[in-house]
C-alpha cells in the first residue's frame, strides 16, 4: 500500500523523484516516518515546519496560501511549483520567516512567490519584511519578494546569518522605514 501511494505521489509530481522527506503543502503529506501522526497530518507550512527535521524538502503546491510569523529552526528546502505559481500570503500581519537553523545550517527557498510580508506589523523597529535569517545561510532561488515591509530590508534581512544568496529571483515593491529597500 506505502508503494502504491508514493508511485501515485510521484507521478502527480510530473514523475520527478521527490525525497522520501517531503512535505507537501495544500496536499498529503508524505513524511518517511509513516508511523509519526505529526507528520502524516501535517498540511500547512506551519505544521510542515513544526514537524521537519534538518534535511526535510516541503514542497508548496500551487495556489496561495495563507502563513506568517513562521520559524524555521531546521536545515530545510521549501520548494514550490514557480513565481506566481506558488504564493505565501502573510497578509500584511506579519513577516513570512524567520530563518534561524543554527550556525553551520542553511534554508533553501526556491520557486516561490513571499507577498505582504510585514515585519512592521510585530514592532516598530522590525528588520526584514518578508524574510529575516538570523544564523545560519539563506539561498532564495527563482522567488519573488513583492510588497514587503520593514524598518529595514524591506525584503529580506541578512543581520547576523552567515551568508546571503539569491539568485534568479525579483524583489519588487518592498519597502523600507531606514535603510535597505530590498535587502539589508
Amino acid at each position: 500500500d506505502w508503494q502504491r501511494e508514493f508511485i501515485q505521489m510521484h507521478a502527480v509530481l510530473g514523475g520527478k523523484n521527490p525525497h522520501l522527506q517531503s512535505f507537501l503543502v495544500g496536499g498529503m503529506a508524505t513524511p518517511i516516518d509513516p508511523d509519526k501522526q505529526a507528520s502524516i497530518n501535517a498540511g500547512t507550512l506551519a505544521d510542515c515546519i513544526g514537524v521537519a527535521v534538518a534535511g526535510d524538502i516541503i514542497v508548496v503546491l500551487p495556489g496561495t496560501h495563507v502563513a506568517g510569523g513562521l520559524t524555521i529552526p531546521v536545515s530545510l528546502t521549501i520548494n514550490g511549483g514557480g513565481m506566481g505559481v506558488s504564493v505565501i500570503d502573510a497578509q500584511s500581519n506579519d513577516r513570512h520567516f524567520v530563518v534561524d537553523p543554527g550556525a553551520g545550517g542553511s534554508v533553501i527557498i526556491k520557486d516561490v512567490t513571499l507577498t505582504n510580508g510585514n515585519a512592521l506589523a510585530v514592532g516598530a523597529f522590525e528588520d526584514g519584511g518578508a524574510v529575516q535569517a538570523v544564523t545560519g545561510a539563506l539561498e532564495l532561488v527563482r522567488t519573488e519578494i513583492v510588497n514587503s515591509s520593514a524598518y529595514e530590508g524591506g525584503a529580506i534581512s541578512c543581520d547576523g546569518c552567515d551568508e546571503l544568496t539569491v539568485r534568479e529571483s525579483r524583489l519588487l515593491s518592498n519597502t523600507a522605514t531606514t535603510d535597505g529597500g530590498a535587502i539589508l
